[in-house]
């Protein structure tokens, strides 16, 4: 199969972490198939089928954040920032950072303009999310942020996600 690049909505909806489309001559790779890059590596897993002869993969990347949550939690464990950006708006701007948050506490403020999450970079709301979607509580997550013309950067410590 070949990669048809990252699904991050659905039906006018973001989902909470970016899903690979593949399209394969011929049949679709069942549900559970494991998908290989070119090293032989498992790079995702199929998910569902799309339609023809596509089908929406999960990253292993995520496989393995979830696999690893359960056996050391029971259930998968949210990291929280303590921002929050419109989700009906494209852009990454914060539109509200909430007091006592790890984003409060290293100083980022409303209208900073998210640039880059860890190691991804960001462009879109839906491109926060998916980020989220890998935060772990505890774990340090750097943040670059525009403010203005000045582009700032802050090590957050991720606390777990509120109401989990």
């Amino acid at each position: 199969g070949r990669t048809n690049g990252w699904i991050k909505r659905v039906g006018g909806k973001v989902l909470p972490l970016a899903l690979l489309r593949v399209e394969f001559d011929g049949v679709a790779a069942e549900p559970g198939t494991p998908l290989v890059d070119a090293d032989g590596s498992i790079a995702a897993i199929v998910f569902q089928k799309a339609e023809g002869s596509a089908v929406y993969a999960i990253p292993a990347e995520a496989v393995h954040r979830v696999r690893k949550d359960i056996q050391q939690n029971g259930k998968l464990v949210r990291g929280w920032l303590g921002v929050s950006l419109r989700v009906d708006g494209d852009s990454p701007k914060i539109v509200r950072v909430l007091p006592n948050s790890p984003a409060e506490d290293a100083g980022m403020q409303e209208g900073d303009l998210i640039g880059r999450i860890g190691d991804r970079k960001i462009t879109s709301y839906p491109d926060v999310a998916d980020a989220f979607f890998y935060i772990v509580p505890g774990e340090p997550v750097n943040v670059s942020v525009k403010r203005g013309s000045r582009d700032l950067d802050f090590t957050l410590i991720p606390a777990i996600e509120k109401g989990r």
